[in-house]
């Protein structure tokens, strides 16, 4: 292979990576003493950011789909589950 085209697909690949982190990403924040908040970012589909006084409205607000723009479900239930919110999370209904 000669220093060309190893040159690009190593400036390929740097691309490909900086496309993705840049399209697809999520983020939790939860504040700390007594306040919740989050938001996710899957591809162009966002949450918004929600904030929270109390963890059982925290735990609603995760819940709410059409709230959370019917987005980025599998993340909203990891957070529901990492806060041990008791229930199960509930699936979107079409």
């Amino acid at each position: 292979m000669n220093l060309n085209r190893s040159y690009l697909i190593t400036a390929t690949v740097v691309l490909a990576s900086a496309s993705i982190m840049a399209f697809v990403g999520c983020g939790e924040i939860k504040n700390s003493g007594n306040s919740f908040a989050y938001q996710y970012i899957v591809g162009t589909c966002d949450t918004k950011r929600h904030a929270f006084t109390d963890k059982l409205s925290y735990c609603k607000g995760l819940q709410n789909h059409s709230a959370n723009n019917n987005c980025a479900y599998d993340e909203r239930r990891a957070a529901f589950e990492n806060a041990s919110c008791g229930a199960s999370f509930e699936q979107p209904v079409n």
